[in-house]
């Protein structure tokens, strides 16, 4: 651990009763933090809800009989049906296709509702996550908080064209890679090392619970319109208790050498920890007198020797140390905020054919495991059973279960063992998959005919590409860790990072232009799994 992390450590636990690692403060507002790291993800994954077609009714103009019927019904003669929405349908939801009347709207133009939703993420992920860096992790973490807040105010109550609630849609992207990856930054930093496992994996935790909160909400509610106004209620008071409760990071401002905030930081968190004035054993004018962050100061004052750090900036080696003591962070989530981190010349990653080779590969490794993670999230309206809340009601506990299983499976294998077999049972879900529902499309006319049996099947195959396509997010993660030195890692993060969220933006296009584009994961994760092969670390053959 840097000289920093233990001098910093060390005031924060002299905060703390008894010196505590995990104090009254951690137990509420570091748990606060990793709340508000997994809260957006109920917005993110609830676009399957979102764009669900609802059932309709429709009246045949020449018999003037109501009967039940299809979209292609409707859409494919319109001249000849009116229709109303089957309000009274099991699969029916209140959502933006009612509210803007899309029912007959192109799929194609559909799929542009999470292009622009994962636009905006790609956007703050690259551009807004460094300001965390220059104006503190808190202030960014509350600023992209309110304006997302804003965000689900104005759709709810300010979208009365389509054009007006994709803005929205687009600005609500932008500010959750910053509020997301900070806000796990700023947890991280204001616990001891020893309870940063616990808290990394409580912020993957609220992640995975998001997909079976979805489930279990639209299976009772079925209105979007509720979901979206609790959620900005539920934002506002995140936004109240951080403002008057959650300090700027101790260590953001030691490194920036800003004494008299660093101490108002550290008596906030002792404040909440109930500790008077004449109970804590902080010495103030220790902290006064040391020369801050540029001074290189060892918690005895001592100088350590070593250069200057800025340990504001998000980099590779950190970001290391918190995940590999974690068990299981969601690295979907975390592994955008290394963009942030000060990168080593590009020209580093090119002059040594190992590591360029290297970087291609995990740059595919990401650009896969991100693209099918995020397609099945819009992609399961589409699959063939009855129940889509059941279905994502169990895609939930598969992200939940894989996260919990990787340390598991990693004492057995290696990394790259991990990788390779997880694409290639990615793949052979998705070929799978794709095969089943041609043949089904071709055998039964009917929905309503397709059995139990096939229902179960389709589901199996969506919760395998589901499962490995997160095993895949987690393996790579910590391959970026393994296969380049210390000082090239911000710089591979930083290319991994726009590759995966470019290759994101593409998942909802596809599963509303292709008829059956399960095929196209699979193509991607057979390369990935070739690719994993020629994965070499330095000085190994």
């Amino acid at each position: 651990m840097k000289d920093t992390d233990q001098f910093v450590e060390r005031y924060i636990r002299e905060c703390n009763p008894g010196q505590q690692t995990n104090s009254r403060f951690h137990r509420l507002f570091v748990t606060l933090l990793a709340f508000n790291f997994g809260i957006p993800c109920i917005f993110i994954y609830g676009f399957g809800f979102f764009e669900l077609i609802p059932s309709i009714k429709c009246l045949d103009q020449d018999t003037n009989m109501a009967f039940q019927c299809e979209r292609a019904d409707v859409c494919g003669a319109p001249e000849k049906y009116k229709y109303v929405y089957d309000e009274e349908s099991y699969f029916t939801v209140s959502n933006w296709i009612i509210r803007y009347d899309l029912l007959c709207m192109d799929k194609n133009q559909i799929g542009y509702f999470g292009g622009i939703l994962l636009t905006g993420f790609f956007i703050g992920s690259v551009f807004f996550v460094r300001l965390g860096d220059i104006l503190g992790r808190k202030v960014i973490v509350l600023a992209s908080t309110i304006v997302s807040t804003f965000a689900l105010i104005g759709s709810h109550f300010f979208a009365p064209t389509l054009t007006a609630q994709l803005a929205y849609i687009f600005i609500f992207g932008v500010t959750i890679g910053p509020r997301c990856f900070l806000s796990y930054v700023l947890a991280m930093e204001l616990t001891p090392k020893e309870m940063h496992a616990f808290y990394s994996t409580m912020a993957m935790l609220f992640d995975s619970m998001c997909m079976i909160f979805l489930g279990v909400y639209f299976y009772a509610v079925r209105s979007m319109e509720q979901l979206i106004l609790g959620l900005a209620i539920i934002q506002i008071v995140i936004c109240v208790l951080m403002f008057l409760f959650i300090p700027e990071s101790p260590k953001f401002l030691y490194e920036q050498g800003k004494k008299e905030q660093f101490i108002t930081s550290l008596k906030k968190i002792a404040i909440i920890n109930g500790l008077k004035a004449e109970d804590m054993v902080v010495n103030f004018e220790e902290v006064r007198n040391l020369g801050g962050g540029h001074s290189n100061s060892s918690p005895g004052g001592e100088q350590s020797g070593r250069k200057p750090k800025n340990f504001g900036t998000i980099n590779g080696e950190l970001i290391e140390d918190d995940v590999n003591s974690s068990d299981g962070t969601q690295p979907e989530m975390i592994e955008s905020a290394e963009v942030s981190a000060k990168s080593v010349s590009m020209i580093n990653l090119v002059k040594d054919p190992l590591y360029a080779l290297n970087t291609a590969i995990l740059a595919l490794l990401w650009s896969t495991s991100a693209y099918s993670f995020y397609f099945t999230e819009f992609y399961m309206k589409y699959v063939p059973v009855s129940n889509v809340y059941y279905l994502a009601i169990l895609m939930g506990c598969s992200d939940l279960f894989t996260s919990l299983i990787f340390n598991l499976i990693n004492r057995k294998l290696s990394t790259k063992q991990i990788i390779a077999v997880s694409t290639l049972l990615l793949s052979l879900s998705a070929t799978v998959l794709t095969i089943a529902i041609w043949v089904e499309s071709d055998i039964i006319t009917d929905p309503a005919d397709i059995s139990l049996g096939l229902q179960v099947f389709f589901s199996v195959m969506v919760l395998g590409m589901r499962f490995f396509s997160a095993l895949t997010f987690i393996s790579v993660y910590f391959a970026n860790n393994e296969y380049f030195p210390t000082l090239l890692k911000g710089a591979i993060f930083a290319v991994t990072n726009v590759a995966a969220r470019l290759a994101s933006v593409m998942s909802p296009m596809v599963a509303e232009w292709m008829g059956n584009p399960s095929i196209t994961v699979a193509i991607a994760a057979i390369a990935a799994c070739i690719g994993s092969f020629k994965l070499t670390k330095k000085g190994t053959d």
